[in-house]
């Protein structure tokens, strides 16, 4: 086999506003069953529902208006994607990861409900928006929002989108179908600063999840971090 260098893989087709860094990983895993003895060591097992598991990371192509963030649910090539997060960073580009499976016995995952993005996220080369937007209202509404007069600073942001897949084995232990529940938008912030109520807004369709300071030591400065969630219903065929 060939050294390889520079060849990371889109197993999902390409997004778009989107260039490839890492992927796609791929990882196989395989149930097994085993049938033991009447002293209990095994005498024989057998494998099933082999699926292949990927994860790609991928760089913006676009710095100026919104990121375009695909649907999770869908599929791509012959790939489910799970979920769907995008990192912004004080002093680099943001990054986008995307995971997925595939099933390599019985049925492929198909036509499964999808889940569509309702949050906007601001593209840019470099740091942290300090405010996003729900689009889901008639008059759209911000999710997260830090105060003109705020003195504290964005440390970190993460926006997560994923659902809950659901397989079903056929009789011979391969994947006879799958589909999705309970789309999911999480937001994960991280303040440098001790920020108090009055500095940010969090949008009402969210439900904060965690409300914490962090890093409270002689030797760091405190932070504040907040995660909140927001449940969405699937896309309409």
């Amino acid at each position: 086999m060939a050294h390889k260098f520079f060849e990371p893989v889109d197993v999902f087709g390409g997004f778009t506003g989107w260039v490839i860094q890492t992927g796609g990983n791929p990882s196989l895993q395989e149930g097994r069953a085993a049938e033991l003895g009447s002293d209990g060591d095994e005498i024989a097992h057998e494998g099933f529902d082999k699926k292949t598991s990927v994860t790609c990371v991928y760089g913006p192509t676009v710095y100026t208006g919104n990121l375009t963030i695909p649907k999770v649910g869908q599929i791509k090539t012959t790939f489910h994607v799970d979920s769907v997060a995008v990192a912004y960073n004080q002093q680099g580009f943001p990054t986008m990861t995307v995971t997925g499976h595939k099933h390599e016995e019985g049925n492929p995952d198909a036509t499964c409900r999808t889940y569509t993005p309702t949050v906007v996220l601001h593209a840019r080369k470099i740091g942290i928006p300090s405010a996003l937007v729900d689009t889901t209202p008639t008059t759209p509404a911000d999710v997260f929002k830090l105060a003109v007069a705020a003195v504290v600073g964005m440390k970190a942001l993460t926006y997560t989108l994923s659902c809950t897949h659901i397989d079903e084995p056929d009789g011979d232990g391969g994947h006879l179908a799958g589909d999705n529940h309970d789309g999911v938008e999480k937001i994960d912030v991280e303040m440098s600063g001790e920020a108090t109520a009055l500095e940010y807004t969090i949008g009402a369709a969210f439900f904060v999840e965690t409300n914490a300071s962090g890093n409270q030591g002689n030797t760091s400065k405190t932070t504040r971090s907040v995660s909140i969630v927001k449940h969405i219903a699937h896309d309409t065929v």
